[in-house]
């Protein structure tokens, strides 16, 4: 389940990245989190492994969108102390 969720982040970075640049980023953050919320709940509710590795997918493609907007804002707001606060951003990935 580890590589399905890495692999899906390797992927969806990029794609979701470039699709979603132009949008608010905190419409970002919202729907990351909600994909997120959402693959593990379906992660949580299925019972064959293929559907669990659907769920992983989404969780990743959520990871993917969130963790650079998160990093994103978080520098915005913190330019005097940019290394301490993605690093914090960081340590929940």
């Amino acid at each position: 389940m580890i590589t399905y969720y890495s692999l899906g982040f390797a992927v969806f970075a990029p794609l979701l990245g470039a699709l979603l640049g132009t949008v608010c980023r905190k419409r970002v953050v919202i729907l990351g989190l909600n994909l997120v919320a959402a693959g593990s709940l379906a992660g949580a509710l299925v019972v064959e492994p293929v559907w669990l590795e659907a769920s992983r997918l989404v969780v990743a493609a959520g990871g993917a969108v969130t963790v650079p907007s998160v990093s994103a804002i978080a520098l915005y707001l913190y330019p005097e102390q940019r290394p301490r606060a993605l690093a914090f951003v960081l340590t929940g990935l």
